[in-house]
């Protein structure tokens, strides 16, 4: 069973200052908001693919594709549209959004809803978010405190001694971090979590 073909789902006229949310496919993704005339950036090896992209569905050039969520702020005062979804259980679209002199041209490769709300692009995430928990019956969406990972700046060589430093940095300096996370590094192996890393050999 191949890959289901893009069918345009809007064409909506824009303004210079037209911002996209454009949502990752998985936790390496790069996801944001972008100025409509600059297309994030792309994987540019194979591997990096791989990593950070739905595998099987490379984002043609000067095209956002977010994957099962997309946002536009058009910058005409019309609100922000958000195409997501309807069921992220069942099936995950990818949405893709073409700046077509003046104009956005979104598509998708499944079902998917349109939501308009006012404000600002990050106020209307949060409402789709909430509205979205809602009908799954997961409750309210809460606000994560800040946090500090060890993968970001130590990846799989993460040591005692470095976890001690930062926690203690955090104190000293008085960081608002509510979450500390010791991600990856503990492990022995891929996976196995019952067998400490020789990094932290005592319990």
């Amino acid at each position: 069973m191949g890959t289901p073909e893009f069918r345009d789902i809007a064409d909506l006229h824009v303004s210079a200052g037209a911002l996209v949310f454009e949502h990752g496919w998985q936790s390496w993704s790069p996801t944001g908001t972008y100025p409509i005339d600059h297309p994030p950036a792309r994987a540019t090896t194979p591997a990096r693919h791989i990593m950070g992209y739905r595998p099987e569905l490379p984002a043609p050039d000067h095209t956002f594709q977010g994957e099962g969520l997309l946002a536009l702020d058009s910058g005409t005062g019309e609100g922000v549209r958000v195409w997501s979804a309807p069921d992220p259980h069942r099936e995950v679209p990818s949405i893709r959004l073409a700046l077509q002199d003046h104009r956005a041209v979104v598509s998708a490769n499944g079902a998917v809803r349109e939501d308009v709300y006012q404000g600002a692009i990050e106020q209307a995430l949060a409402q789709w978010a909430g509205e979205l928990a809602s009908r799954l019956g997961v409750g309210p969406v809460v606000s994560l405190p800040p946090f500090w990972c060890s993968w970001y700046q130590y990846f799989t060589r993460v040591t005692e001694a470095d976890m001690r430093e930062n926690l203690e940095a955090i104190d000293r300096l008085g960081l608002d971090v509510g979450l500390v996370q010791l991600d990856d590094g503990y492990q022995a192996g891929i996976g196995d979590w019952l067998v400490r890393s020789p990094a932290f050999p005592h319990p």
